[in-house]
């Protein structure tokens, strides 16, 4: 397979988005109650844009978001700079949650993934983006945020992992 073909399949398994399973067998329960806990025994993770910890119950449906990139449906890379590119990332991890039904009320736990990751310069594109994933009530989803030297093409900056549920 050649390296633009490898890179068409995973644009287009990245735009899939969505892959999603039901959980209950017959009634399911009328809403998942969702919970954010920041234990004392742990920091607070509130002040940096995720819970230490998030569980869900009277969950009928699960659903996983393949990590998003800012690019259009094409795909084309959108953006240039790593806000550009946040801001991309945020509208299509949007795009691929309301395909399913779900809000960000809905999100449990995402992953971000910044290419060249620098601390010094970086930290108020990730406040960006952890705002853009703040719940209704003010809460955040257990997050991680990970430096890597490259996406699956030099030119993306910014990745977003999701994981929602559903009642």
């Amino acid at each position: 397979m050649s390296a633009a073909r490898l890179v068409q399949v995973l644009a287009i398994a990245i735009f899939a988005a969505v892959v999603a399973s039901d959980t209950c067998d017959g009634a399911c329960p009328a809403s998942a109650e969702i919970e954010h806990i920041n234990p004392p025994s742990l920091f607070n993770g509130t002040d940096f844009g995720f819970a230490q910890i998030v569980t869900a119950t009277n969950v009928r449906k699960k659903i996983w978001i393949s990590g998003q990139t800012s690019q259009d449906t094409v795909p084309n890379v959108l953006g240039r700079t790593l806000d550009e590119q946040a801001d991309g990332a945020i509208a299509n991890v949007k795009r691929a949650l309301e395909a399913v039904g779900a809000t960000v009320d809905d999100i449990v736990h995402q992953q971000i993934f910044i290419a060249n990751y620098n601390p010094d310069t970086d930290i108020p594109i990730v406040g960006k983006v952890t705002n853009a994933f703040k719940t209704s009530n003010g809460n955040f989803p257990s997050a991680e945020l990970i430096g890597v030297q490259s996406l699956f093409t030099r030119e993306l900056l910014i990745e977003i992992y999701t994981e929602a549920v559903l009642p």
